[in-house]
């Protein structure tokens, strides 16, 4: 991403069993309070005839996940909304519809995953650019498209080389950054976004977790607000008391976010 990553390092981190893969998804879960963690197994696990969100993630079975690997960055902005509203190339809300299948485009490079949003408003940026899908780094690829663009080096390593046709595409690799967030569908976010050097990316979440600001409502009420920020006018719901919660800043008034893009 422009401007945005100074350095990415990448860490593979070998399993090869049940145990070692649940323990080591552990080390490189994303850190979160005490208090979030119980805010989602509420969400999770709340009564089947209400709506709620879902977490969006991959319906892979653990045996079929070859290794499991972390990343680790610097960036060269602060993780606080005003730094990376300075150095985002466009902020949006939105709301979480969906995610496509991650990939590798690049040799040596990360595993991307499409994100398919609804955008609710664009606070910086072309508002005639499309927004409907945007890039999180970290996810899950296939055996065959992470050989395809790996060193051929680390596929040996790894024992890809080696693998048949049926492995490459039935056999999975999962990487994620330390700063890794998962989103909800349904969930309302304000993105801070990079715009990608690879033509074959979309605008790219350009922080990890920290260019990531959370709704901080339930279902309902995140619905809700969705709903009139597409039916009302900027002013309108400027105006309201709506916050956002971030890995930094803690909880953020929409109004103060609005403020920062401006500037």
């Amino acid at each position: 991403m422009k401007k945005k990553i100074l350095v990415l390092a990448l860490l593979l981190i070998f399993t090869s069993c049940a145990k070692t893969e649940n323990k080591e998804k552990a080390e490189l879960a994303p850190k979160k309070t005490e208090t979030a963690e119980i805010e989602n197994e509420k969400e999770v696990n709340s009564s089947e005839d209400k709506e709620d969100f879902v977490l969006l993630k991959d319906n892979i079975d653990k045996k079929d996940i070859l290794y499991s690997g972390g990343t680790s960055a610097s960036y060269s902005a602060e993780g606080d909304y005003i730094s990376q509203s300075k150095e985002a190339e466009a902020i949006i809300i939105a709301k979480v519809e969906g995610k496509g299948e991650g990939r590798k485009l690049s040799r040596g490079g990360l595993i991307f995953t499409p994100i398919n949003v609804e955008v609710l408003d664009v606070l910086k940026g072309d508002k005639n650019r499309d927004f409907s899908t945007i890039e999180q780094v970290g996810g899950v690829t296939t055996a065959r498209n992470y050989r395809d663009f790996n060193f051929e080096t680390s596929n040996e390593k790894m024992g890809l080389d080696k693998l048949s046709d049926e492995e490459l595409d039935n056999k999975y690799i999962e990487m994620y950054p330390d700063a890794y967030k998962e989103l909800k569908k349904g969930g309302v976010y304000i993105f801070y976004l990079g715009d990608p050097e690879n033509e074959k990316l979309n605008f790219t979440i350009q922080m990890d977790s920290y260019s990531i600001l959370s709704l901080d409502e339930n279902y309902e009420e995140s619905k809700q607000v969705a709903n009139m920020i597409k039916e009302e006018s900027k002013a309108a719901y400027e105006s309201e008391d709506i916050y956002f919660k971030g890995e930094v800043d803690g909880k953020v008034s929409l109004k103060d976010i609005i403020k920062a893009a401006k500037e």
